[in-house]
């Protein structure tokens, strides 16, 4: 199956960006372009049904989608790969985490379970490191990464005020979560 992505930069540490639910790729193009201002690679992909990417929309195999963005990362000389995600792109990035070999994971607005997947299931399966950043009036999400990071002592959890969900805590928390995941990737 052939997934719609761009990339930004030409470092050999790539950042994989997974949209949410309606949203597309397009809303991690202003972070893609500030990952390449700091060196990274960024590659901005549309799931399946989603803009030119084949399959139907609806048709869901978040954590399928997230790794073939990871081996194309990968087969274009990458060195090392972090998956950033949100809504249902964290999920994809955590069940990714679980089963491949990366550089680190940032789930925003991550929901517990999307589909099949069962994020504090998978979570227990990942080497590297996890922070998990949500709103504390977004539904369930900051109670969901709460019980993803529960059996990942190690995982970091980064709850702001607000009710954003997903790139659109960008809106009212840009600097912050911009200066938490640019740490987070340099210590990664």
């Amino acid at each position: 199956m052939n997934l719609e992505g761009r990339a930004w930069g030409s470092g050999t540490t790539y950042v994989i960006l997974a949209h949410m639910r309606p949203a597309d790729m397009t809303s991690w193009f202003d972070f893609a372009r500030l990952l390449a201002d700091e060196g990274y690679t960024a590659i901005a992909f549309n799931f399946r049904g989603y803009g030119e990417s084949e399959g139907d929309e609806g048709e869901f195999n978040v954590a399928a989608d997230v790794r073939g963005a990871v081996a194309a990362a990968l087969d274009e000389g990458a060195n090392d790969v972090f998956v950033i995600g949100a809504s249902m792109g964290g999920t994809g990035a955590i069940a990714t985490a679980a089963s491949d070999n990366i550089a680190g994971t940032v789930a925003i607005s991550a929901p517990a379970e999307f589909g099949t997947l069962r994020a504090p299931v998978l979570v227990q399966l990942i080497n590297g490191p996890l922070l998990l950043i949500a709103a504390d009036e977004d539904g369930e999400a900051a109670n969901d990464a709460l019980d993803i990071a529960s059996d990942k002592p190690d995982a970091e959890i980064l709850v702001l005020p607000g009710a954003q969900h997903g790139t659109n805590l960008f809106a009212e928390h840009g600097v912050e979560i911009t200066e938490r995941i640019l740490e987070f990737l340099e210590a990664g």
